[in-house]
């Protein structure tokens, strides 16, 4: 069975924080509520505006996070720090004290519990075609687009993706995905495991 859901960018709701403006993309059960942090997963997508940001602290919520434009410098006290360019990926833990230095936008994908993630990007040329391999076991495979066009060739009625579109799949037994891009594209992927 293949359940296919698309939210597009105008249907996604943004907020403010201390370092600039956070965009929930997608929060799992639908009844939760970051606030009271009783999710699953949550995927959001941020813009820094502040030259020095603090993360808001989230114990119990293990963080990845990629950037989709400009940089960053991020330290998390007593662990580590480097500098994140685009699509660099950092892993971290909710509870670390986090503070960075520079403008972007970003990516972020939280999970609690045993929720696992895998978070990486993608560049498909245009004309061109990438098969997505969604693991068995995996609660639900995310394309979210950066730039470009992109359609699911293979699902029912061939969703076309735009800039800031959010697609969800949800498959048991695992099985393949495969985009077209209709002009250059670049995408987050993001696969959640969910025992």
């Amino acid at each position: 069975m293949v359940e296919v859901t698309v939210k597009r960018a105008a249907e996604q709701q943004t907020t403010s924080w201390s370092g600039g403006t956070t965009t929930q993309l997608f929060i799992h059960p639908a009844t939760a509520d970051y606030l009271k942090r009783d999710f699953q997963f949550r995927l959001s997508s941020a813009v820094v505006k502040a030259e020095q940001a603090e993360f808001t602290r989230l114990p119990g919520v293990s963080r990845k996070l990629i950037v989709l434009n400009g940089a960053i410098r991020i330290r998390h006290q007593g662990h580590h720090e480097k500098t994140l360019k685009r699509f660099d990926v950092d892993v971290f833990e909710g509870d670390w004290t986090t503070t960075s230095v520079g403008q972007c936008t970003d990516f972020n994908v939280m999970t609690t519990g045993t929720c696992l993630s895998s978070l990486n990007s993608l560049e498909i040329p245009e004309p061109g075609v990438v098969e997505l391999s969604v693991a068995a076991g995996a609660d639900s495979l995310f394309v979210y687009l950066v730039s470009g066009e992109l359609q699911a060739v293979d699902l029912p009625d061939g969703p076309v993706l735009f800039p800031g579109d959010l697609l969800q799949l949800k498959t048991t037994g695992g099985g393949l995905l495969r985009l077209m891009t209709l002009k250059f594209a670049e995408a987050v992927i993001v696969t959640i495991f969910c025992s």
